[in-house]
């Protein structure tokens, strides 16, 4: 696990305005208008429903790794098949997350039991990213 850049997202996640949350989707529209949201620094309303989750907005907390490409998520150093599953590997091979720290950013019962889709806000997962964070620190401290 990236510990550093784990925070960073969660840090991001922390100041992401609710409006463009959607814990159940990753984009819900064309990446143009989450480019520009993020262009004008989240001050007008979401264009076409530009909300997404904590892997949809993963290219504004690591613009220099991953992109949004057809409604999905990629790495910026090859471009891949686009599908779901891309953008949550893309996501993974940036924080250095296995399968089950990938859970996080679903609604996987490690992490979310007893939440719906609805529930989870981006400062909820964000506080999960700590932890894990956290744990992963204590974990490899000798």
């Amino acid at each position: 696990m990236n510990v550093d850049k784990v925070l960073k997202l969660a840090d991001f996640l922390d100041n992401l305005p609710e409006k463009y949350w959607d814990f159940g989707k990753i984009m819900a529209c064309d990446e143009l208008y989450f480019e520009e949201t993020v262009s004008h620094n989240f001050q007008e309303e979401p264009n076409c429903g530009a909300v997404g989750c904590a892997v949809g907005w993963a290219p504004a907390a690591f613009p220099d790794e991953l992109m949004w490409h057809n409604n999905n998520v990629q790495l910026k150093s090859f471009r891949l098949l686009d599908s779901f599953c891309m953008s949550f590997a893309s996501v993974a091979e940036v924080l250095d997350f296995d399968d089950k720290q990938m859970m996080v950013f679903t609604s996987g019962p490690d992490y979310w039991k007893g939440f719906s889709y609805e529930d989870i806000t981006p400062k909820m997962v964000a506080e999960k990213l700590r932890e894990l964070a956290e744990a992963n620190r204590k974990d490899n401290v000798t």
